[in-house]
């Protein structure tokens, strides 16, 4: 065994040729999971030259994410694609690639051991794979709430627990390299709601974050019955309608409170909560931590020093 496999994960540092040569100098580190190193930020734009790691890849970009991808493919032709928000790219191992990043955007990147894919479902991926997250939240609805976590752990200055990152980017690799190899013949997901009937709901949701959740209105906007409006836009989504719409109001309320203007009282009821103690545990549920967290990071110094 290597001396570095002897070290308790707390203590494992990530290998020099693991990141690519422009996130070495100011990054985030690299937390240790079980078999897996996770890598999660507020990506700022940046470039990562060619370069090559023994590792499975699985790459996840968030809202404003828009990045151009190359590897080396079959016969040596180089392929170029540009990837967007919400979508998993997987590469297998020891694959030449290289990164630019264009737009600040939350990142999680996965590099997983081969031994430890294979332990999760027998196979290995053998060629890239650029599939939107939604193909894998609708077998596996766990992953959305995986993600939440570390885009929380994403966005703030110092990890709370690197053990629990760990954990979670462990059982992440999991969920999407068992649902990116389930079979063919699986149960068919519904057919996907028409482009326009999904903007009109998404549209009227966005201009009515301040008002009581209807099912029926949104079945209305959709031009559905409210069980079939259901059963689509949870397989379009990965979430049920109270659920995309309360996470809506909560992503709404964590950029009210990131400018600073707002204190939790006023966000609360401008988003339509009647009770600041049924807006904290929304909060909570959503993001996983609570209002204070998402404070301007100098304002939030200076109420702890009061």
């Amino acid at each position: 065994m290597a001396e570095a496999d002897k070290l308790s994960p707390r203590f494992r540092r990530a290998p020099n040729h693991l990141l690519p040569p422009g996130l070495r100098v100011q990054r985030r580190p690299l937390v240790w999971g079980d078999g897996v190193w996770v890598y999660c930020d507020h990506q700022k734009p940046n470039f990562w030259p060619s370069h090559t790691h023994g590792l499975v890849q699985i790459m996840i970009g968030f809202e404003g994410a828009d990045y151009q991808a190359s590897w080396a493919g079959a016969k040596g032709r180089r392929v170029n694609e540009q990837i967007k928000a919400d979508q998993i790219w997987i590469l297998p191992a020891a694959m030449e690639q290289e990164v630019r990043w264009r737009q600040t955007a939350d990142l999680i990147v996965l590099y997983a051991e081969p031994a430890t894919i294979r332990s999760f479902c027998g196979q290995l991926p053998v060629t890239p794979s650029i599939r939107p997250i939604r193909d894998y939240t609708q077998r596996e609805p766990a992953i959305g709430m995986l993600c939440d976590d570390l885009r929380r752990q994403a966005q703030q200055i110092k990890f709370d627990h690197e053990g629990h990152i760990g954990a979670v980017g462990a059982l992440l690799a999991s969920f999407v390299i068992r649902s990116h190899f389930l079979p063919h013949h699986a149960p068919a997901s519904p057919a996907p709601m028409r482009a326009a009937d999904r903007a009109r709901v998404e549209r009227y949701i966005a201009e009515h974050l301040s008002e009581p959740f209807s099912l029926p209105i949104l079945a209305k906007v959709a031009r559905m019955s409210r069980s079939h409006f259901c059963r689509k836009f949870k397989a379009e989504t990965g979430f049920k309608p109270r659920e995309y719409y309360n996470r809506c109001r909560i992503l709404r309320a964590k950029e009210m409170l990131a400018t600073g203007r707002y204190n939790f009282t006023e966000v609360a009821y401008q988003l339509g909560f009647s009770e600041l103690g049924h807006f904290t545990r929304v909060f909570k549920k959503v993001l996983h931590a609570p209002p204070r967290s998402f404070l301007p990071r100098v304002k939030k110094h200076s109420r702890q020093t009061e």
